[in-house]
């Protein structure tokens, strides 16, 4: 068992830099187009600087709600089976 650890220690170690890569990049690009998007919305909605684009702020905060279920969606895709089994 360490035997085969040991020798699969380099593609270990090459995968995981890898994944530390993707998740670097992803959460690069989230906090970019969130953090401008959540100050776009902010500005244009009732009260605020910005608020003659309110249409904007309207179909970006439509968008935003859709978006923020497919974490839940993909859950309940992903846990169906699990409760056929139980049930």
């Amino acid at each position: 068992m360490l035997d085969t650890l040991i020798e699969l220690l380099p593609e270990i170690l090459k995968a995981t830099g890898e994944t530390l890569l993707m998740l670097a990049i992803c959460l690069s690009a989230a906090i970019l187009i969130g953090g401008a998007l959540g100050l776009l919305v902010f500005l244009t909605s009732k009260g605020q600087s910005l608020e003659r684009f309110r249409a904007f702020n309207l179909i970006a905060n439509g968008v935003i709600n859709v978006v923020r279920s497919f974490p839940f969606i993909i859950l309940l895709v992903a846990i169906s089976p699990f409760t056929r089994v139980i049930a």
